[in-house]
């Protein structure tokens, strides 16, 4: 399913809602705003549900962090690369 939006201005931070939906995700996202690009890269993931949040963080170097503060306490975890 694509999705068109239109911006009128580009922000420092880009936050998206899926919940419910099942989605393939980019780590690249682009946007035009007045014929000038934009680029966004992919730097985390918040997970929700069952009143329990749970992240993964993405950092310059393509390694991705695992953190549940009920599972990993204060640490994050390995977990991948791109």
């Amino acid at each position: 399913m694509a999705m068109h939006k239109k911006f009128v201005k580009a922000q420092p931070l880009f936050a998206v809602d899926f919940a419910g939906n099942e989605i393939e995700i980019d780590n690249q996202l682009c946007i035009e705003v007045d014929d000038v690009e934009f680029s966004y890269s992919l730097l985390g993931i918040v997970y929700y549900g069952n009143d329990h949040f749970t992240a993964r963080i993405i950092l310059n170097d393509g390694s991705i962090w695992f953190h549940d503060g009920i599972t990993t306490g204060q640490t994050t975890v390995y977990d991948g690369s791109l």
